[in-house]
């Protein structure tokens, strides 16, 4: 008997160092957060020039559309839902992440430009939501994470940013 308890000892002790000795880590690049929500937006500046949506959320559900924002009302010219898998949202947040986007200032502009492009990025995560604009300027870490997105949309579902 002595024996039986002896071992369910040693195995209940082993069991509590495996779990307590795992190594710690505090890379906020494993995993992501449980409210992450990222919206894109992009397009041309002139009303009749075509604009490009992505919605990426949490659990695992993408939406896109591309739209003309003259024709309010419009059905869209094309609506398209997919899904992420678990390692898709990683690489998302590795990019945010890695980009420090939640540092970035609100807005990017390039005055000396009429018309051109424009690219909007909006992130919830940890209960924080921070929006980046850019229009007619390369903002290197914005554009990061829009590829890491253009990626991860399916076929040619891309936002539309000039590179």
């Amino acid at each position: 008997m002595r024996r039986i308890l002896g071992f369910a000892a040693f195995l209940l002790i082993m069991i509590q160092l495996s779990i307590t000795c795992q190594p710690q880590t505090n890379d906020d690049t494993r995993s992501f957060p449980a409210d992450l929500r990222i919206e894109a937006l992009s397009g041309g500046l002139h009303p009749w020039e075509e604009n490009r949506y992505v919605l990426f959320t949490a659990d695992g559900r993408g939406k896109y559309a591309r739209t003309i924002p003259s024709k309010v009302g419009a059905e869209p010219l094309e609506e398209n839902e997919f899904s992420l898998q678990n390692s898709d949202l990683v690489e998302i947040w590795k990019a945010i992440v890695v980009n420090d986007f939640f540092a970035l200032d609100p807005e990017y502009k390039n005055e000396a430009v009429a018309g051109g492009w424009f690219g909007s990025l909006t992130v919830t995560a940890s209960g924080k939501t921070h929006r980046v604009t850019i229009q007619n300027i390369v903002m290197p870490r914005v554009i990061a994470i829009i590829r890491v997105l253009n990626n991860l949309t399916p076929d040619d579902n891309d936002l539309i940013v000039g590179e």
